[in-house]
């Protein structure tokens, strides 16, 4: 059985993209970054001691499109949701961007649409329960890059074959439209599906990138 982190697809407005090439980006966007990951024993054919996992993202503008993925051992979905952003936040190449995430994970885009981060920078990075919230050096990085440009992040639902008999393609797309408002049309939302899916896939090669090395080695993203 295989899981996936939840996907993210960003899009910037601009052309200005490091290393601008023809590539593509998803968990969600017209530039669409992706987080996938298969979970300790759910990962497909890599042992579960080593709790490998991935991440993939998709970039697109200007008919431009880049696909980012890496993948690493011992590791948290949650953590593989956050590279997949700030890795794609990265690849650019220049500040003051407008940006459009689309992601399935509630982990990333509820931080940032209920501006949990504020509460959190506020009392010192501890959360509700007063504890240290998770994944701080991520988070930070992240706060950092989000801060160079304007950024809106979408919600998205995952895995979704759009083609199956028994998916309900207009429920979905109105589901789509109760979370992030009515500026997209149906095909929008298809393009954004397709990208996601993608990225699911971005994510898979990343956990291939790892598969049969032990947790201990290093590991390097793929680009």
């Amino acid at each position: 059985t295989d899981t996936h982190c939840n996907p993210i697809l960003i899009k910037p407005h601009d052309q200005f993209v490091q290393n601008l090439i023809p590539f593509l980006v998803p968990c969600n966007f017209f530039f669409q970054a992706e987080d996938g990951i298969r979970d300790f024993c759910l990962s497909r054919g890599l042992g579960d001691v080593y709790k490998r996992q991935g991440w993939g993202a998709i970039l697109e503008m200007s008919g431009h499109k880049k696909e980012l993925w890496g993948g690493e051992a011992d590791t948290t979905n949650n953590r593989m949701e956050l590279t997949a952003v700030i890795e794609a936040l990265k690849a650019l190449k220049r500040d003051g961007l407008h940006i459009h995430v689309f992601s399935d994970s509630s982990y990333v885009t509820n931080c940032f649409r209920e501006k949990w981060y504020e509460s959190w920078e506020k009392n010192k990075w501890k959360n509700a329960a007063r504890k240290s919230v998770e994944n701080q050096d991520l988070w930070k990085e992240l706060l950092t890059l989000v801060r160079c440009h304007n950024v809106e992040f979408f919600r998205v639902k995952g895995h979704v074959n759009l083609k199956s008999k028994s998916a309900k393609p207009e429920a979905l797309y109105e589901k789509f439209l109760t979370w992030n408002g009515s500026g997209f049309s149906f095909e929008d939302f298809e393009y954004i599906t397709e990208m996601n899916n993608r990225a699911d896939q971005l994510a898979n090669m990343g956990i291939d990138s790892v598969k049969g090395r032990h947790a201990e080695e290093p590991l390097a993203a793929q680009f």
